[in-house]
């Protein structure tokens, strides 16, 4: 390779990630070529994703007393440099938010959706605007990843109640999926409670038999037939308990007894045929997350995976 070759070839986006050099990606986000600028987007999450497990790791080794005692002050900065790391990718992210390419507009979003509440406000403002995409998959992808927030949640509502009425069904219905995580029926003090749930009624993107754990409207009796709209609701419904959980994988714990509950909700609904059809279509939502969700569901219904 000639030296102008050299000076004026494209990043390897591969060699960046592989080091974990998150200045070498967040400059990539500014190259001329748009199929880099969305390779860097995709490349800076999975380094953001790779620093967040660290964290974790970190954070539960200073909740024991041994490794406490012995090893916190490494733990501590360990914790405290991934987490940082994390706040400085998502700043990134939140400048190609707005790229003319919607590509890269769609791979930001999917790279920010994971990153969860513990961030940055550039991650929270970057989805509240890709909420106004002209791109839908780039607003559900949005409308997915807000589901992770916790009380912050005031700049989105209203963005999300009006995407209840998108043009495209998958973003009215993960606008719906996200607002009723968000506001239970156990949250009837939490603000904007009323309006958002007259909200839900006056437009729902689909309203289930059959909801699943304690966001039951109305138990369904019996078998219905399979649709669409049923299979979409509840393979966006499954998703928010991986957009909470981005290792793909939720052990033991009360979460895999609520999914569990979901599948006992689509087999009394509709059987195998259902639960087969919301497994098939969260696959291809979420593949990392697929294989633990047919462990969850083993024996569950009579279901086994396909």
């Amino acid at each position: 390779m000639s030296l102008l070759n050299w000076l004026f070839a494209p990043p390897n986006i591969a060699k960046l990630e592989a080091s974990g050099d998150v200045e070498g990606l967040a400059a990539a986000l500014r190259h001329k070529d748009s199929a880099v600028r969305a390779e860097a987007a995709t490349a800076l999450g999975l380094v953001a994703l790779e620093a967040q497990k660290k964290a974790r790791s970190a954070h539960q080794a200073l909740l024991m007393p041994l490794e406490a005692l012995m090893d916190a002050p490494a733990q501590a900065e360990t914790k405290r440099s991934h987490t940082g790391i994390v706040g400085t990718i998502a700043a990134a992210l939140r400048t190609a938010v707005s790229d003319v390419d919607p590509a890269v507009r769609q791979a930001t979003v999917e790279a920010l959706a994971p990153l969860g509440v513990s961030n940055v406000l550039a991650h929270r403002d970057g989805l509240v605007d890709a909420l106004r995409d002209e791109q839908a998959q780039v607003r559900r992808l949005a409308a997915e990843a807000l589901v992770v927030w916790g009380s912050e949640r005031q700049p989105a509502v209203d963005e999300l109640l009006a995407k209840l009425q998108d043009p495209d069904a998958d973003v009215r219905i993960a606008a719906q999926v996200t607002l009723e995580t968000w506001y239970t029926p156990q949250s009837t003090g939490a603000p904007d409670y009323g309006r958002v749930q007259a909200a839900l009624q006056a437009h729902p993107a689909w309203l289930p038999a059959t909801v699943p754990g304690s966001y039951v409207r109305e138990r369904g009796q019996g078998r219905g037939s399979v649709s669409d709209g049923e299979v979409r609701y509840f393979a966006a419904r499954l998703l928010t308990f991986y957009r909470r959980n981005p290792d793909g994988f939720i052990g033991p714990t009360y979460l895999t007894r609520e999914i569990q509950e979901i599948g006992h909700d689509l087999s009394r609904r509709g059987g195998a045929e259902l639960m087969n059809q919301v497994h098939e279509h969260f696959r291809t939502r979420y593949p990392g997350g697929a294989n633990n969700l047919a462990y969850i569901w083993k024996g569950v219904g009579g279901w086994e995976p396909g």
